[in-house]
């Protein structure tokens, strides 16, 4: 990751537009956005950047270490901004099953940011601070669901009662899985893809939890068409 796409994570995370950061350290919102968009290396106004955007010199200087600070000195993401909307870290396969999909996330493994209205989020029974953001990778969940689709998951259900018939995230052995979620009367689980070529997958309700580890409900993904 570049200089210019630390600055603009960071900036993200602080909720700053790039006015308000050039504002901060008395420099042009331009240049602002010119570093943010160069895949440089150095910034004069790289300390200055720091210091306004409360993170890590080092990290934001080098990709080192971690964004936030430690201690007194940890920066505060707020997760819902002044126009409504929440902050939805984003996350790769390997971080939400390396545990970064916790409630609410850990952001210093999210790799950006994106948004959604907190009131659409709270309106399908979601918690706007447990939500973040994956990518589909295969075709197992297709016609819902495309590859490469973004999807939006609820962390805050990840040890909540499964229930029958819902999206759901989770990890196996390493490995970020989305699958539909059944229960069968004798409290068997049904591990089901969309896309009829893939086979149902029964599990023991003993099996299910000692094997997977779920992250989150998933509950928004974008509308497919393909031409």
């Amino acid at each position: 990751m570049a200089l210019g796409a630390r600055i603009k994570l960071a900036r993200q995370a602080r909720n700053m537009t790039q006015q308000q950061l050039a504002d901060a350290i008395s420099w042009e919102q331009g240049a602002i956005g010119n570093v943010e968009r160069r895949d440089s290396k150095t910034c004069s106004h790289t300390a200055d950047i720091a210091a306004a955007l409360n993170v890590d010199l080092g990290w934001l200087s080098t990709g080192d270490g971690q964004m936030t600070k430690s201690g007194s000195e940890a920066v505060i993401i707020n997760h819902k901004n002044e126009d409504g909307y929440t902050v939805i870290p984003i996350f790769t396969d390997v971080a939400l099953s390396a545990g970064a999909g916790s409630c609410p996330p850990d952001t210093q493994y999210a790799t950006g940011y994106s948004y959604m209205l907190t009131e659409r989020i709270r309106a399908v029974g979601a918690q706007p601070d447990c939500v973040m953001e994956a990518m589909v990778n295969g075709s197992s969940m297709e016609p819902t669901i495309m590859d490469k689709s973004p999807i939006k998951i609820d962390s805050s259900k990840a040890d909540d009662a499964i229930r029958d018939g819902k999206i759901y995230a989770f990890d196996v052995g390493g490995d970020l899985k989305i699958k539909r979620l059944l229960k069968t009367a004798s409290g068997n689980i049904i591990i089901r893809s969309d896309n009829e070529m893939w086979e149902d997958e029964i599990m023991s309700k003993e099996d299910f939890k000692k094997n997977i580890r779920i992250i989150g409900w998933v509950f928004d993904w974008p509308p497919n068409e393909k031409w």
